[in-house]
């Protein structure tokens, strides 16, 4: 974990000052094995605040009209007036690290609309003002399928395999 957060860190030290440096990454991993404590050890060093994260819990947002929680509800909706949540918390921290977590869950509609702010680096929120995420970065979490990649990272390793064998088993397989 703290690997990839200094690897990140000195990623970002190499980006010219003048180039709006912005990442976006997808971490597979299995449940319970820290990967939703990277995004606030990131904030942290960003901005000095771990609350400097969005967490987007995407078991949320399951429906295509959930796009609408992020960039805030359609005139003559209930909250119009509000605007979007998404583009407040990018006005408090500029340089916003956020969290979609789940990604496997998340609609076809809110998948199409991250992909699209990690493209451009911007959105149009429900009163069309453009809101920019140049400095943002995007942090994807799931363990979709992590049980199998790992395993089958296992079986593809002949030294992991060695490594789990004790030296009787070894020591079994010369005699025979």
């Amino acid at each position: 974990l703290s690997d990839l957060v200094n690897s990140l860190k000195s990623t970002m030290k190499r980006l010219k000052p003048d180039i709006k440096g912005r990442g976006a990454l997808t971490i597979v991993a299995g449940r319970g094995t820290g990967e939703d404590k990277i995004p606030e050890l990131l904030a942290k060093y960003i901005n000095g605040n771990e609350q400097a994260v969005l967490t987007l819990n995407m078991s949320e947002y399951t429906e295509d009209h959930h796009v609408s929680r992020l960039t805030g509800s359609p005139n003559g909706y209930i909250g119009y007036q509000e605007g979007s949540p998404l583009r407040d918390k990018v006005n408090k921290y500029p340089s916003l690290v956020i969290h979609i977590k789940n990604l496997e869950l998340a609609a076809p509609a809110v998948i199409n609309f991250l992909a699209g702010i990690i493209q451009s680096g911007r959105f149009e929120d429900n009163h069309n003002n453009v809101v920019d995420l140049q400095n943002t970065i995007v942090i994807a979490t799931t363990s979709i399928e992590s049980d199998k990649i790992i395993s089958q990272g296992k079986k593809e390793d002949p030294a992991a395999t060695e490594a789990q064998e004790t030296p009787e088993e070894k020591a079994h397989e010369e005699s025979v």
